[in-house]
């Protein structure tokens, strides 16, 4: 196991991130179809494109704990999704920072 962040890991990291994300935006999805709008305030379902975009964004928002607050979870379904969203997405950040501390300020062993 190499003792330095390299390229790798760092792309790793991000795709895993971004995979959070997707995973989370396709439950809602999936919600989204079965119960309607009642699943998430202010998402434009005019179409599935602007579904789509208002959902990324919705999952973005929460992962990265900006939370504007102009789309909000309306059931307990999604209250619970964008709760485990968030929870996940900080012991992710958590998890790979200190992954990457380690790396950073472990010792080679010959």
């Amino acid at each position: 196991m190499p003792h330095r962040i390299d390229k790798a890991l760092l792309s790793a990291s991000i795709v895993g991130y971004l995979l959070l994300i997707e995973i989370t935006v396709q439950l809602f999805i999936i919600l989204f179809l079965l119960e309607g709008k009642s699943v998430l305030s202010h998402i434009d379902g005019s179409n599935s494109t602007n579904t789509y975009i208002d959902i990324v964004y919705y999952c973005t928002v929460t992962a990265t704990s900006i939370g504007f607050g102009d789309i909000l979870p309306l059931n307990h379904s999604a209250k619970m999704i964008t709760s485990l969203l968030g929870l996940s997405a900080q012991f992710y950040l958590v998890i790979i920072m200190s992954i990457m501390i380690s790396k950073f300020t472990s010792k080679k062993v010959s």
